[in-house]
């Protein structure tokens, strides 16, 4: 009987793990299946991504019911959110009741992500998460690639346009195309660098076991040869997202990293960006082309610098809404308008969202949006939530100790916290499932952590 209690954890365990390999295979390759599809197919795909998450909604409930299992950090998170959640709810019900579904989906169903992982890594499993990383890291090839071809095409070619055979021309910059890659569109690009190259440098501390042929050919080449394809890719969007924010994240992840484990980070991280710093310039060398769009959109203009034009939407992004929001009557104010309204794909589920669209209503940024949805209550809470997100997230970092895993962990924290800042993770899906879904693997790198310390005692 214990033995077939031990085999089906471990078939439970399985097929958690392979959901969430689906997952981020659906999410990096959905754009390129949608423009293969007829456009009703493609709409399924659309939705993918959150029939997967449904799926794992169901693998938790089935998990947590038992006594026996490790409860996790975030494990009342969406509880008490869903909570203090139920006042814009309500308004949003009054408008239109499939919104509110709607919602929900937005801004709790990809949580569950965050518990979902280190179900599927347990600490003993350790050598199947480098696998993971691995092949999440290796993504970056095929979508470089991807990317190079599209730099190449002209700008009809069905590769070039949206998932809907429309011309992307209106999003080009000096008459040159920003390529999409495999995502459905140049946004989705860059938000997957900003998650992949911290998967990359967790990749890099914790690597897989060279255990057949194949992988011991090909791996002292393959850090090279995906760090270059992430460069590339990251110029060659010609998004500032792409190159501004892998930047970012992985130098707080370096400080991160510097701050737990200075001796063994120091000098690897100084190598590292002087051969990254070297490849650049050969490349700028060699293909100049795959970074002239990025180049075009950082010129200086007339009237501003580049750094000045960067610092002024920072800052419209981040109070923007404070000059439109007093102007609202109270109830607006208070709980907002409508949710999910000013998110992607909204307006293919409700004619009220369709509505507000066609009347020209929209927002730019992730407060702007909250502000707008939900009003001061939903700004204050959820923001509220993704700080205290970042700070319980500190507070295990801080309690790591093996060096590998706390580097590991660092860069994680690092994306953590851009993202949780600064992410649109109430109006985009993809940026909401890359976050929490680095936040499961942190969790579970916690939980590897915590074990390395108990078999040392």
């Amino acid at each position: 009987m214990f033995r077939n209690k031990i085999v089906l954890e471990e078939k439970f365990r399985l097929n958690v793990e392979r959901l969430l390999y689906a997952l981020v295979f659906t999410m990096v390759f959905e754009g390129l299946i949608r423009k293969l599809l007829p456009s009703a197919v493609g709409l399924l795909i659309f939705f993918l991504k959150d029939i997967f998450c449904i799926t794992g909604l169901y693998f938790i409930t089935k998990a947590f019911a038992k006594p026996n299992v490790q409860r996790n950090p975030f494990f009342n998170l969406r509880k008490i959110f869903f909570f203090v959640f139920l006042p814009p709810l309500i308004v949003t019900n009054f408008y239109d009741p499939s919104l509110v579904l709607f919602a929900l989906k937005q801004y709790l169903l990809y949580m569950i992500l965050a518990l979902l992982v280190p179900l599927a890594f347990v600490p003993a499993k350790i050598e199947r998460f480098k696998k993971f990383f691995f092949f999440f890291s290796l993504t970056v090839i095929p979508t470089t690639l991807v990317a190079v071809l599209q730099n190449s095409l002209p700008a009809n070619h069905w590769l070039n346009q949206s998932v809907d055979g429309q011309s992307l021309e209106a999003f080009s910059a000096g008459g040159l195309l920003r390529v999409s890659s495999t995502f459905s569109f140049t946004g989705q690009y860059s938000w997957f660098l900003n998650v992949v190259c911290v998967i990359l440098a967790v990749s890099f501390c914790l690597p897989i076991k060279r255990d057949n042929i194949i992988i011991k050919k090909i791996a002292p080449l393959l850090p090279l040869v995906i760090s270059v394809c992430l460069a590339v890719g990251a110029f060659i969007t010609g998004g500032r997202t792409a190159v501004l924010g892998c930047g970012l994240v992985l130098f707080l992840g370096f400080i991160f990293a510097v701050i737990k484990a200075p001796q063994k980070i120091i000098t690897r991280g100084l190598i590292l960006m002087a051969v990254m710093g070297l490849s650049l310039t050969a490349l700028r060398i060699a293909k100049p082309e795959f970074f002239k769009v990025y180049d075009l959109r950082s010129e200086d203009k007339k009237d501003e610098t580049h750094s000045e034009e960067v610092e002024g939407r920072i800052l419209k992004d981040m109070f923007g809404w404070t000059v439109w929001i007093a102007e609202q009557d109270m109830i607006p104010f208070l709980f907002g308008n409508v949710l999910g309204v000013m998110s992607n794909g909204a307006e293919k589920i409700s004619s009220y969202a369709r509505d507000v669209r066609m009347q020209g209503i929209s927002t730019e940024s992730e407060i702007d949006s909250t502000a707008w949805e939900g009003g001061m209550y939903l700004v204050l809470i959820w923001f509220g939530m993704r700080i205290w997100v970042i700070i319980r997230c500190i507070g295990l970092w801080r309690q790591a100790r093996d060096t590998n895993t706390i580097i590991a962990m660092s860069f994680l924290l690092g994306y953590i916290t851009v993202i949780g800042f600064y992410g649109a993770l109430s109006r985009q899906p993809p940026i909401a499932i890359w976050f929490w879904l680095s936040i499961g693997c942190f969790v579970a790198l916690y939980y590897y952590d915590k074990s390395l310390q108990s078999s040392n005692a």
